[in-house]
């Protein structure tokens, strides 16, 4: 049976070595979209699961298929991926600052 991760993230790959030595990459060309009326936690489940069935649809085989997902959050505020370096700067300048009223 194939092993397939369903992301390019390097870390998932070396994270996975570690517990499966042989298996397959094909990364999901599915677009991730976030569902306002789910938790953040359906959120992440439904966009991994998403992954994971567009992998699934487009390979054959005896196979088990891994897909997953992060959202970055803080108070409830989700981070989606950055679009450029100084969107990326200001993302983490906000992850990093404490609350003023904390």
């Amino acid at each position: 049976m194939k092993i397939i991760l369903a992301s390019q993230s390097p870390r998932r790959k070396e994270l996975l070595k570690l517990i499966v030595p042989d298996f397959e990459i094909v990364v999901s060309n599915e677009e991730e979209k976030l569902n306002d009326k789910l938790s953040i936690e359906e959120q992440v489940m439904e966009i991994a699961y998403t992954k994971a069935k567009n992998v699934y649809d487009r390979t054959k085989g005896d196979r088990i298929i891994i897909g997953s997902d992060t959202i970055v959050t803080k108070n409830r505020k989700i981070y989606g991926k950055p679009k450029d370096r100084k969107e990326a700067r200001k993302m983490i300048k906000e992850l990093i600052t404490r609350r003023q009223n904390a």
